[in-house]
């Protein structure tokens, strides 16, 4: 399959620390796949439990949407921090009590590519029951386009901070 084939409709715009702008293509789980920036475009895949299996760069919002602490290399969900090496939380589930058929340590039911847990307190959303899930196709075309408006609009902001 191609990257492109996982790009759903949603994405966000994201304002770094030094005055950047970049705009994160997500996929079904919420990961970062894309990332369209004033130095190009990046492409990013993970394994099944979010430790990173490509990446054409660093980006600290990465897994599932979640921001990975550089320290610790941890990601925070919600309640609980998350060692995707692993694929466990490392801390007792809160609502434990609630799913005793599984492990409180668990991260989406041990079933990370049907379902998501972005809180850490219980997995949601397993693809084609709970929620719908839609998907776009973008050729590079699409791609080139959105990252030549997003470099237009970059030079734009850019000469207005010059003046």
């Amino acid at each position: 399959m191609y990257a492109h084939s996982f790009i759903n409709a949603g994405g966000m715009l994201v304002n770094l620390a030094n005055m950047g702008k970049q705009y994160n293509f997500l996929d079904n789980l919420g990961s970062v796949r894309v990332t369209i920036d004033a130095e190009g475009i990046h492409g990013y895949d993970y394994k099944p439990f979010g430790d990173t299996l490509m990446a054409d760069g660093e980006n600290r919002i990465g897994f599932a949407a979640q921001e990975r602490d550089e320290e610790s290399r941890y990601f925070a969900m919600g309640a609980r921090q998350y060692d995707c090496l692993s694929g466990r939380f490392l801390s007792l589930d809160p609502l434990m009590d609630k799913f005793p058929e599984q492990s409180p340590y668990s991260y989406a039911n041990n079933n990370p590519i049907s379902f998501k847990d972005p809180t850490g307190l219980e997995p949601e959303g397993e693809k084609g029951k709970d929620e719908v899930q839609t998907q776009v196709g973008i050729t590079e075309e699409q791609y080139y386009g959105a990252y030549l408006a997003f470099r237009s609009f970059n030079d734009e902001i850019n000469s207005y901070r010059k003046m």
